[in-house]
């Protein structure tokens, strides 16, 4: 059972979890994650939101009430990508949201060849021409190097499901024979910079996610326990996965059990 053994940390998706994306905070989501922190459990907020700029998400967070968070509390893909950029002195090629590209202005260098490709949730960027653009670029390059941040299939924008960057990666992928590497989930690297973070061993952290592949998968390959929610982009076919320690109607029902088991547990 996934709440036999203690948990000190908890890592929380955001989209799909915290809020809707193009709606409002999801109801009961606020009020459980002030109960996690109150009650003392570490909580780190763990996303591959790559439209908007990691200052931007916070300040939206704290609108919808999610006051206390920080860009201290939250990994993104960005930051991350771009720790890569700079140690390898890459000049990269973008393929982004346009709300993001100055992200990018101290590693791009407009007269130098480009020598990698970053692609992140360009939402309506993904035009044919940007696409091309991006695949004559790779297939320019002497050691093509593609990195995505994220392998998302899809996710709930406005009510509907949205195709991600992973759909548009995998067409990259295909037409160039390049494999991407991934900077964001499910990638073990980016569970691991969480786990860092939190300061604790993956045997005590519980990730909690919409995403079946990306969060809950891919947590538990680092090994995490993990519950998926029923909120978000979740499919009802998920359910019967094996993956999941639980699957949670929302983020609310899943803390209820947690906070209900804390006091069972001695003390590690």
């Amino acid at each position: 059972m996934w709440l036999e053994r203690p948990i000190r940390g908890v890592m929380l998706d955001i989209t799909g979890v915290l809020y809707e994306s193009g709606a409002g905070a999801i109801t009961g989501s606020v009020h459980a994650v002030d109960r996690l922190r109150a009650s003392g459990l570490r909580v780190v907020l763990v996303s591959n939101e790559s439209s908007q700029p990691t200052s931007t998400l916070v300040k939206n967070l704290n609108t919808l009430g999610y006051d206390w968070v920080t860009t201290d509390d939250v990994i993104t893909p960005i930051p991350a990508v771009m720790a890569v950029l700079r140690q390898h002195a890459l000049n990269p090629h973008l393929l982004v949201h346009p709300s993001v590209e100055h992200e990018f202005d101290d590693v791009v260098r407009a007269e130098e060849a480009k020598t990698c490709v970053v692609m992140g949730d360009a939402d309506a960027n993904f035009s044919f021409e940007n696409m091309n653009s991006a695949f004559n670029c790779l297939m320019d390059m002497k050691q093509p190097k593609l990195y995505c941040l994220g392998k998302g299939r899809y996710y709930r924008h406005n009510g509907k499901l949205q195709l991600d960057v992973g759909c548009f990666n995998a067409a990259l992928e295909f037409a160039t024979g390049v494999t991407a590497d991934i900077v964001g989930k499910p990638a073990k690297l980016y569970f691991q910079k969480a786990l860092d973070h939190l300061n604790l061993p993956a045997e005590q952290v519980l990730m909690v996610g919409d995403d079946l592949f990306g969060d809950v998968v891919g947590a538990t390959e680092v090994g995490c326990r993990a519950v998926l929610v029923r909120t978000g982009k979740f499919q009802n076919s998920w359910g019967q996965h094996a993956a999941p320690s639980f699957v949670a109607d929302n983020l609310a029902h899943a803390v209820d059990l947690l906070l209900e088991a804390m006091p069972h547990w001695t003390t590690a």
